[in-house]
């Protein structure tokens, strides 16, 4: 349940904070995935600044990146508990505690499951303009059996929430929900409206540098407009420039798994009749998952046409 989890760190400091953790140092770390150092330094500004709650934030934040679930989650929950009314808090305790709930027994997750619910419902009613929580809800709704109060009403209800506070966004979500309901045709429709559109959000447009006026953006989004473009058919060179740059930024935070996105440009790289750089994609996605049966299907048909030709 980790795709729940799709939380952009931001290394908001104080004025107070040690020299060796400036936002530039900060900034610098979790760029190049040092998370284990900053992990150390924020550890031992926070015992001689226990009160800090920005850098007890930004250390979940750090175990979230390393999976590091159950330390992240008590982070989080000292930051509920001091502050209850704060959305982010109750955002970042539920994706956690929503991760824990997977990989976790079936009886410990119906309770963290439920809880995770309800810290998402409270975050929504504090900040209704909060995107990454209508987000975790369309996809907790949509992935949920029902048996345990999965809903593609109440999913669609949340993406229908998230349209109004960012159009692509909500075509996005509505794309993810019914690919799950495996409505084919009514998919295809919406990843059209996702390849007319995205250009209209600067965070989304095709550039090499990002663009300066983008004033809130997670990763997940470019694997989600590289999937549209593949399932509506268009620019197949427009999906490989966006499912390149979520592999590039990907972390534990985002929603799809890195061997999936390897697999989907490998797929994308078939199409062009690229089969070297098809293969190179498969046993990346291979080496992050073993037991992914269709790239190593596709690995064996790709392997078997090389001896025959």
């Amino acid at each position: 349940m980790n795709k729940f989890l799709n939380i952009i760190v931001f290394c908001l400091f104080s004025q107070t904070l040690l020299a060796q953790l400036s936002i530039e140092k900060c900034q610098d770390l979790i760029l190049s995935k040092q998370y284990s150092e900053l992990e150390s330094k924020l550890l031992n500004h926070l015992k001689s600044n226990p009160n800090d709650n920005e850098m007890l934030e930004v250390l979940g934040d750090v175990y979230g990146y390393q999976n590091q679930w159950s330390k992240a989650s008590k982070c989080y929950q000292t930051l509920v508990e001091i502050n209850p009314k704060n959305a982010n808090y109750l955002y970042k305790y539920g994706g956690v505690l929503g991760v824990m709930a997977k990989e976790g027994s079936k009886f410990k997750a119906l309770t963290l499951i439920r809880k995770t619910k309800d810290l998402f419902k409270k975050a929504a009613a504090l900040d209704p303009k909060h995107r990454p929580v209508q987000w975790a809800q369309v996809q907790l709704y949509a992935e949920l059996p029902g048996l345990l109060g999965g809903s593609y009403e109440t999913s669609w209800s949340h993406a229908e929430q998230l349209e109004t506070l960012s159009e692509i966004e909500g075509y996005l979500a509505k794309l993810y929900i019914l690919e799950h309901q495996q409505k084919t045709a009514l998919a295809k429709q919406y990843a059209k409206k996702i390849v007319l559109r995205h250009n209209e959000n600067p965070c989304l447009k095709i550039s090499k540098t990002p663009a300066s006026d983008c004033d809130y953006f997670e990763n997940s989004l470019y694997y989600e407009v590289g999937h549209a473009y593949i399932l509506s058919e268009k620019d197949l060179n427009a999906a490989e420039f966006f499912i390149k740059k979520y592999i590039l930024n990907f972390s534990s935070r985002d929603r799809t798994p890195r061997e999936q996105a390897h697999l989907e440009l490998a797929k994308l790289y078939l199409r062009k009749s690229q089969n070297q750089l098809a293969l190179i994609e498969l046993n990346k996605a291979i080496e992050l998952d073993s037991d992914l049966d269709e790239a190593l299907q596709i690995k064996e048909q790709i392997l078997k046409k090389n001896i025959q030709d």
